[in-house]
């Protein structure tokens, strides 16, 4: 042959191959004409030194040959929806042992009467069985094409980065139906199957889980799909049944991260996810998830209802909560310690929803009352949170109170608090945009712990972070302990301002507010009004009644976490006013300290040096010391405004003064 192409005019050649061409694809389509043809085509061309226009005339009437008004296979025996797919699935790649056999006449093609066989060996090939899924890249198999039947098998190729093996394309192109089903085996590393789902059509109605989830490590497994290209409106039939082999999952919204996954994860496009003994370690420990069917107790999901348990300690706990919440959260507090069982419940519609519950039996939280709690000791505590933008998250801690984490377009806008011990939740009544708001009515608190932890709170450096202004609404306090004594009947409310807050105090016998700046500066007491007459009336903390002697020497004062500039603007005696005076009030472990004093109290103009002292001695006993430094006019005044018979009337003079007595300030007799 190669002697005679020698001889032939190219041109001759070009006339005759397109002429038989016209007539090949006529009965056999272009597509299939194109396959077989065209790399006899090319050679002839090459041995005649004229290549080029020999396959460019060829793929012409090739081309041609489609409008040419004969029954021929596969242009009219297909759907032409499946006709057109099929003319882009077979990519780029290497073809080899190629056969093609036809039997019965040409006329009257799909009467029965007639059938056709191609055949041919695929190397480096690219699949493209269905344009909404990825393609399979160098596959290494065969090409089987038949009357009413396209077959793609394959002993191995690749999607993505995932190694695919025994891949099956079968394609029914028999008149009445235009099926597609794809089966093969996967296994490589857990990426790139989450890449090959979200590039998929089932990212349509899994993106919530698929957008969350990060994945590494082995895995295998085997897809199965189904396709109806005569109603491409209906569901395909996906399974993909998947294995796990120490791989890792992180979740994004939940910052957590589950390693050495191992067991089996399975997909349904009409069921969603199931699991067969899916276990992992969650912060070190173990960790067992059941996903399926009705598995989360929440609202029914056909795509992932899941249920995880594991035992998480307390500093695994806190440094969670510092990942997931950021840097306004505790910079190292050490509140929790011990171990406990956590439940999280998972289901995904729309968006994500995600219940966590434990009774936080054998987790010590190290707060004090209300919020403490012992390690044996069992709370029902629960987390509701959801991944739609919109949502708000809520927490509730049977006996202690409830929390509601209020979000704007996916970031926190505002902190709901309720103190109230509760068995049950309840609604809040608005919602809060604009920082945190506490309120609520608390049976009993201890200021003095609470004041140490205030001490030692430590709140990183929040960078260009805007802090959170707190608003306190009516929090009620039927009793607050204050070193030994009890305070009764508490109205505390919080405003906050541009850059400070301002605490208000109220009981029957204060009206104080206190400042607190947000920078490193002073706090400040003003005292409105102060009934002497009903602050020394206060009870202990032991009797709850009237102090006893033993009682006031065993009184000792608060322990405040830094000095405070008071301002009593109004001291109230027996009915009237004694006055107002100025005062800085700081305290150590064993004494609290009043001077820097100033103003005018019963007569009486306080001078520099006075310095009152609430201290313990060295038997144990509390005692107070007053070293007084003042300026007087008529004495007679001081006694009238202290109710006592006048001792001595005077015109001015200055006066010192060192008393002491047994017990607090307010225990003079």
């Amino acid at each position: 042959m190669h002697h005679v192409l020698q001889d032939a005019s190219p041109w001759a050649l070009v006339v005759e191959l397109s002429l038989a061409l016209v007539l090949i694809a006529s009965f056999v389509s272009h597509t299939v004409a194109s396959i077989v043809v065209m790399p006899l085509v090319a050679s002839i061309g090459a041995q005649t030194g004229a290549a080029k226009p020999v396959v460019f005339c060829s793929v012409l009437s090739i081309s041609a040959a489609m409008a040419l008004p004969m029954s021929s296979f596969p242009n009219v025996s297909i759907p032409p929806r499946l006709k057109n797919r099929l003319d882009a699935a077979i990519g780029p790649g290497q073809m080899s042992d190629i056969s093609f056999i036809w039997r019965g006449g040409f006329k009257n093609f799909g009467l029965g009467s007639q059938s056709m066989q191609l055949a041919a060996s695929l190397s480096e090939a690219r699949v493209a069985y269905q344009p909404d899924w990825p393609a399979v890249t160098d596959l290494s198999g065969s090409l089987h094409i038949d009357t009413d039947r396209v077959s793609v098998w394959g002993d191995r190729g690749a999607v993505y980065g995932l190694g695919v093996r025994d891949v099956s394309v079968e394609v029914d192109a028999a008149r009445d139906s235009g099926a597609l089903w794809v089966a093969g085996q996967f296994q490589g590393d857990s990426k790139w199957g989450i890449k090959l789902l979200r590039e998929s059509p089932i990212y349509g109605i899994a993106a919530p889980v698929l957008d969350d989830l990060e994945v590494m490590g082995p895995v295998a497994g085997r897809l199965n799909l189904k396709l109806d290209f005569r109603a491409p409106s209906n569901a395909p039939k996906v399974r993909i049944v998947s294995d796990f082999s120490g791989a890792a999952v992180a979740s994004k919204f939940l910052s957590l991260n589950i390693e050495e996954v191992t067991g089996g994860l399975d997909f349904d496009y009409g069921q969603g996810f199931a699991s067969r003994d899916l276990r992992g370690l969650l912060f070190g420990q173990p960790l067992t998830a059941t996903i399926g069917e009705g598995a989360s107790g929440l609202a029914a999901s056909n795509l992932l209802e899941a249920r995880f348990s594991a035992s998480v300690s307390g500093d695994n706990v806190e440094r969670w909560g510092r990942t997931m919440f950021g840097s306004q959260t505790l910079d190292s507090s050490d509140l929790l310690s011990g171990q406990t069982e956590l439940q999280a419940a998972v289901s995904v519609l729309d968006s994500t929803q995600v219940q966590v519950g434990s009774t936080l039996k054998g987790l010590l939280i190290d707060l004090p009352a209300p919020l403490g709690k012992a390690a044996n000791e069992e709370t029902a505590f629960s987390a509701v949170l959801d991944t739609a933008a919109d949502l708000p998250w809520d927490i509730f801690w049977q006996g202690r109170g409830q929390g509601r984490l209020f979000r704007q377009s996916g970031k926190v806008a505002g902190l709901a608090l309720d103190l109230t011990p509760r068995t049950q939740a309840q609604a809040f009544p608005v919602a809060v945009n604009d920082g945190i708001r506490l309120y609520g009515e608390v049976e009993r608190i201890e200021l003095d712990p609470w004041l140490q932890v205030v001490a030692a709170l430590e709140i990183p450096d929040s960078g260009n972070q805007t802090r959170w202004p707190v608003r306190v609404e009516t929090l009620g306090i039927r009793e607050a302990a204050v070193g030994t004594f009890a305070i009764e009947d508490i109205v505390i409310d919080v405003t906050p301002f541009d850059s400070w807050h301002q605490l208000g105090i109220n009981t029957a016998w204060l009206d104080a507010e206190l400042t607190v700046p947000d920078a490193d500066q002073d706090v400040a007491l003003i005292i409105n009004s102060l009934d002497y007459d009903k602050f020394r009336e206060l009870s202990t903390t032991t009797t709850d009644s009237a102090a006893t002697e033993i009682d006031k020497i065993t009184r000792r004062p608060p322990r405040l976490p830094q000095a405070v500039d008071v301002t009593l603007a109004n001291l109230q005696y027996r009915g009237q006013a004694l006055g107002a005076a100025r005062f800085r009030l700081r305290s150590s472990s064993n004494v609290l300290v009043i001077d820097d004093m100033g103003g005018q109290l019963a007569g009486l103009k306080l001078l520099d040096g006075s310095v009152l002292k609430w201290a313990e001695d060295d038997s144990g006993q509390w005692t107070t010391q007053l070293s007084l430094n003042a300026n007087m006019g008529d004495l007679q005044r001081t006694f009238d405004d202290l109710s006592m018979e006048p001792l001595a009337t005077t015109r001015s003079g200055d006066l010192s003064l060192d008393l002491g007595w047994p017990g607090g300030p307010t225990d003079i007799d």
